[in-house]
């Protein structure tokens, strides 16, 4: 049953679109707020409200690099979960096209 809370737990944080759209981008590479705004359009406040609540939940931390933080996904279970949904969603995205 453990197992199974902490699944739900995660979907429930990453099934806004945003913040899901927040950690696409930080299983590229990390990150800063300001690049986040600027590729996804929403606000700054917005975005480090998502941050914030991904860090709560140890799904993201971040590095100081002087006044600008640079945000990292630290949860080897959200890579998992981007790549399965990457092979179901990027394949029928590609497949769509041709």
């Amino acid at each position: 049953m453990e197992h199974a809370e902490r699944a739900s737990s995660l979907l429930k944080l990453i099934s806004h679109p945003h913040r899901l759209m927040i950690l696409c981008l930080l299983a590229q590479s990390e990150r800063n707020v300001t690049e986040i705004v600027n590729i996804i359009g929403i606000n700054q406040t917005a975005v480090s409200n998502h941050l914030a609540k991904l860090r709560a939940k140890g799904v993201v931390d971040y590095t100081r690099y002087h006044r600008i933080l640079q945000y990292r996904i630290t949860s080897p279970e959200i890579f998992n979960l981007l790549e399965a949904m990457c092979q179901v969603y990027c394949a029928t995205d590609r497949e769509a096209k041709q």
